[in-house]
């Protein structure tokens, strides 16, 4: 809960962002969170994944629909929408390009209209070359060497970017985001 709110069950005002009321103990109407408040993780680019994974389990155990089959109607409606939108949140931050993209967006960066004027060259032939490698890859051997030397450009990639969001470089993080999301894709493939 953003704002101070009334427990749609007791009345009580709803002070924290709690998905509880702190008067009655009854699940909430979901009310807007992003996806780092869902959680409670700062705004950052590089984020604790295991401390991810341990808060996204906490928040089912205690939202998850099967807890509220003996419930009101009113409760099942909001633990599937909590529930629901905390799946999503955790799909959305486990990504590195995607969890990129809120933050771009959380800083007015317009991601749509960039998306149609794109045009590194340079990075794209880059991931060009990369790409001729993967297909001309016709062993084991040959794509596991192709593909440790992906996850090097993806972790080099990462840290620059990280910089760059702590710098509010915008536009390069945007860019920098479009190569590793072809990267991410391409050491999927190639796996």
């Amino acid at each position: 809960m953003n704002s101070k709110e009334n427990c749609w069950n007791c009345k009580s005002i709803v002070k924290s962002k709690g998905f509880f009321c702190d008067h009655c103990g009854v699940i909430q109407k979901p009310s807007y969170l992003d996806e780092f408040e869902i959680f409670g993780l700062k705004k950052e680019f590089l984020i604790d994944l295991n401390v991810l994974e341990d808060k996204y389990l906490e928040l089912q155990s205690k939202l998850h629909p099967d807890k509220f089959v003996n419930s009101s109607q009113n409760e099942k409606d909001f633990s599937n929408e909590h529930s629901s939108r905390i799946n999503e949140s955790y799909k959305l931050l486990k990504n590195n390009v995607s969890r990129a993209n809120i933050i771009l967006k959380s800083n007015g960066y317009d991601l749509e209209k960039e998306s149609k004027t794109f045009g590194d060259e340079k990075m794209l032939e880059d991931i060009m070359d990369l790409q001729s490698k993967c297909m001309l890859a016709e062993n084991e051997i040959s794509k596991k060497k192709i593909g440790n030397e992906i996850k090097e450009v993806i972790d080099e990639t990462i840290n620059e970017l990280n910089l760059l969001f702590k710098k509010k470089s915008w536009k390069e993080a945007y860019n920098l985001n479009v190569k590793l999301s072809y990267l991410e894709k391409m050491k999927n493939n190639i796996s």
